[in-house]
């Protein structure tokens, strides 16, 4: 159901929030001075209740983090504590087709 499916969306945003903290370099654009990524992220969960017309927003990964190999962050994830499932759909963003959608 649409409740079952924002419920889920809730806990994976959660977990989401806390792996950025995790894995976000200083130099990340997103974490400079004034920007709010956290925000950013909570912004289109908002969108994602309040939608009506099924609408879909993909977001590209690809060069959001420069400066970190795809191997570093799949590891640290695994380090974590992360579930493989949730890697998988982290990691899934970073390559096309980009699966990371809102």
């Amino acid at each position: 159901s649409r409740y079952q499916k924002k419920r889920f969306m809730i806990i994976i945003m959660m977990m989401v929030e806390q792996i950025f903290i995790h894995l976000t370099h200083p130099q990340q654009v997103g974490c400079l001075e004034g920007r709010k990524m956290i925000g950013h992220i909570w912004g289109a969960k908002g969108g994602y209740d309040t939608m009506t017309s099924g609408i879909m927003v993909s977001f590209d990964f690809s060069n959001a983090f420069p400066s970190l190999s795809h191997t570093f962050i799949r590891a640290k994830l695994s380090f974590i504590n992360i579930p493989s499932c949730l890697i998988e759909l982290i990691m899934s963003t970073l390559f096309p087709p980009y699966l990371f959608c809102v």
